[in-house]
C-alpha cells in the first residue's frame, strides 16, 4: 500500500482488490520468488561506509530529475493522490533542475557526464503510470537501467509524455543498459538516490540485483 502502489500492479494486484481477494491471494495464491534491488552506500575511494546497511528496494532506484520529484512529493504533501500528485511535482521541479554530473559503471560499460535522470528498475513503472524501464522483469535477475542525459526544457517536455507507454527509449538521448551491478559516483557535489517513492541514501553506492530472494504470492489457484 503507497501512493502509486507499483509494486502491486507488477504482481497483477488490483488497486480496487476488496479485502477478502486479498485474503484468498494469501491463502492460496501461487507463491513465486521475486528479485529485489539492493543499495549500499559506498566512501569516495569505493569501500562500503562502516556505519550504514544495506537497503532493498523492489521497483526503481532513482538518480537525478526522478530523484528530486520523489523529494518534492515526499516535502510537499497536496490533496492529488497517486500520478497525479507526481505530475504536479515533475511540473514544479522542471524549472529549478539543474542536470548532476555523474560516472556510472557496470556491467554495460562506463558513462561520465550530466544527466537528466539514471533509474534502476527492478520492476518496470514508477509513479503509478510511467513506464520508465518497460524491459525490466522481477525475476530475470537483472536491473534494467534507463539513462536520460542531459537534454533541454523542451525536450524534456516532449519525453515526458512518452514515458507512460514506454517509447521514450527510442528517443536519441535515452539510451537501456541491464546491469547486475551499477556503481554510482556524484562528480559535482552529493546526489541523493531514491526508491520506492522513499529516499534510499547518498551516493557514491552501488546499486546490484538480488536474484530470486522474496517470495509473494501472485494469484489464486
Amino acid at each position: 500500500g503507497g501512493r502509486c502502489n507499483d509494486l502491486a500492479k507488477a504482481l497483477g494486484i488490483g488497486r480496487h482488490d476488496p479485502v477478502d481477494a486479498l485474503a484468498a491471494r494469501l491463502l492460496a495464491g501461487d507463491q513465486k520468488k521475486i528479485d529485489l534491488g539492493s543499495f549500499t552506500p559506498l566512501t569516495h575511494g569505493g569501500s562500503v561506509t562502516v556505519d550504514s546497511n544495506r537497503r532493498v528496494f523492489c521497483t526503481v532506484a532513482t538518480l537525478g530529475f526522478d530523484t528530486e520529484v520523489t523529494k518534492y512529493v515526499l516535502e510537499h504533501r497536496f490533496p492529488l493522490k497517486g500520478t497525479a500528485e507526481y505530475l504536479h511535482a515533475t511540473l514544479r521541479v522542471m524549472a529549478r533542475f539543474k542536470p548532476p554530473r555523474v560516472r556510472l559503471s557496470g556491467d554495460f560499460g562506463v558513462f561520465e557526464g550530466h544527466i537528466l535522470l539514471a533509474a534502476t528498475g527492478n520492476s518496470s513503472s514508477y509513479g503509478g503510470a510511467m513506464q520508465i524501464a518497460p524491459g525490466a522483469r522481477l525475476d530475470d535477475g537483472l536491473l534494467d537501467l534507463c539513462l536520460v542525459r542531459q537534454v533541454s526544457l523542451f525536450t524534456l517536455l516532449r519525453i515526458l509524455p512518452k514515458v507512460f507507454k514506454g517509447s521514450h527509449v527510442r528517443h536519441p538521448a535515452v539510451s537501456m543498459h541491464r546491469v547486475r551491478t551499477l556503481m554510482v559516483e556524484p562528480l559535482d557535489g552529493p546526489q541523493t538516490l531514491c526508491a520506492d517513492g522513499e529516499i534510499l541514501g547518498q551516493a557514491p553506492a552501488r546499486l546490484e540485483i538480488l536474484p530470486l530472494c522474496l517470495n509473494v504470492k501472485v494469484s489464486e489457484k
